[in-house]
């Protein structure tokens, strides 16, 4: 009714019909056709589509074949996008196409429930997105770039395995994606998501202000050592504290329990460590590289705390800290201020990934909590191999949910840093030359 009521009431309207994919064409396929030949107009949202979704509820959602059938009836246009930019950017075209441009069409779109970061719009990718075809150079990207002497291969690809192939595909030159327009290399540009999520006017008090936040280098030690120095011995907890993040460190720590050998990454002036110490936990080290900062906490805590250690060091390099050792690294926005870093943004995001991974044992996790979803971002380049787990936590005096990565290094991470290490960092260090450059 909705869909023909342009002609039937003179009152164009614009239906979003939203189902499981997998019954759509397949239970109410005659409908569909009833409606085309009606000459409606509208969306069909078929959601968890694919091949990988719901597996706990059976066959009745292992659904590859939804688009193919769809695709038969002429009145249909089918989109299988992959981020959520371009969902965005298909349904303004269909808008135009259905009541601007005035066609009798349907436009079938497959959303997937995958959990995987969503990238910024790449400039200029609209035009190629709409026509559903998009040529994508991965030579710059790939694991194990293709011989010269080896015949050109391609890969057609969409949603689910888009994101696979975008942590690199070995011997594969070109990738053409449907409905995708995102270039490889702006999988970076960390900087601007992070420090967007830091201005005075993105926060209220759950997270400290600083004169000049906006000039604000948050991945410098001259920041940090200026800003601890006039705080004097104030105590801070960044984004929440441990009462609040209990739950999520108990489950990082699982069965190691308080004999968790843990490090907690830029603990500054927090009291988590501390609070964690109380709570039973023996094998805590609070790293921070602000030599201010740590001199504070091991004044503080000599006494009441002698078990509870305290170090100067770099989140970049982790120098110190021995290979596979540790059961759990907490990160309260430490790798999101380095990505703040103006100079070496991309390039320190690598490097701390990187560290991170080489110190935490096979099965150890890096919990992160963060403003921003760099850390996601970051967790899914081929240099560093985790299992991820995102949620979202609210904190009621924030605007916006806090992210939260529960990061478990897999037993092919070794093999991921030495074979992609080197070109993921000479990538990000090339784009943060660029981006000085401009």
């Amino acid at each position: 009714a909705t869909g023909t009521s342009y002609a039937s009431q003179g009152c164009p309207m614009m239906p979003f019909f939203i189902y499981y994919s997998m019954f759509g064409f397949q239970r109410v396929g005659d409908i569909i056709w009833q409606a085309a030949d009606a000459r409606a107009r509208g969306f069909l949202l078929g959601a968890t589509a694919g091949r990988t979704t719901l597996n706990g509820e059976g066959l009745q959602h292992q659904d590859g074949h939804s688009l193919l059938i769809g695709l038969s009836n002429p009145a249909v246009i089918g989109w299988d996008p992959s981020f959520s930019f371009e969902v965005s950017y298909i349904i303004e075209h269909g808008i135009n196409e259905m009541w601007g441009k005035d066609k009798d069409l349907i436009y079938y779109i497959s959303l997937y429930n995958e959990n995987h970061p969503m990238p910024p719009i790449p400039e200029g990718c609209k035009e190629g997105l709409l026509k559903a075809c998009t040529l994508l150079e991965l030579r710059p990207f790939a694991l194990a770039a293709a011989s010269d002497s080896r015949p050109e291969e391609a890969l057609l690809v969409s949603l689910p395995i888009a994101l696979a192939v975008l942590c690199g595909v070995a011997g594969v030159k070109d990738v053409v994606g449907l409905a995708w327009g995102r270039q490889f290399g702006s999988w970076f540009s960390f900087g601007s998501a992070a420090k967007s999520r830091h201005r005075p006017g993105s926060r209220r008090s759950a997270v400290r202000s600083a004169p000049d936040e906006d000039e604000a280098n948050f991945g410098s030690q001259e920041y940090w050592d200026a800003r601890y120095a006039e705080e004097g011995s104030e105590t801070y907890d960044w984004l929440a504290g441990y009462s609040e993040l209990r739950p999520f460190v108990e489950r990082a720590v699982d069965s190691a329990g308080f004999g968790s050998a843990v490090l907690d990454l830029g603990c500054g002036s927090s009291r988590f460590v501390e609070d964690m110490y109380d709570a039973g936990y023996t094998n805590i080290l609070g790293l921070d590289i602000s030599p201010v900062v740590i001199a504070m906490m091991k004044q503080r805590n000599v006494s009441s705390r002698p078990g509870l250690r305290f170090a100067v060091g770099d989140a970049l390099e982790l120098w110190g800290v021995s290979n596979s050792s540790l059961d759990l690294v907490i990160d309260k926005s430490c790798l999101e201020a380095m990505s703040c870093d103006e100079e070496a943004s991309n390039s320190n995001v690598v490097r701390v990934s990187a560290a991170v991974s080489r110190v935490l044992r096979v099965g150890g996790k890096y919990l992160v909590f963060s403003l921003s979803d760099v850390p996601g971002r970051a967790l899914s380049l081929p240099h560093v191999a985790f299992d991820i787990v995102e949620e979202e936590f609210a904190v009621p005096e924030l605007d916006f949910p806090m992210h939260i990565y529960i990061a478990t290094k897999t037993a092919a991470a070794e093999d991921a840093a030495k074979a992609n290490m080197d070109q993921v960092l000479q990538m990000a260090l090339d784009m943060d030359e660029a981006s000085l450059e401009a």
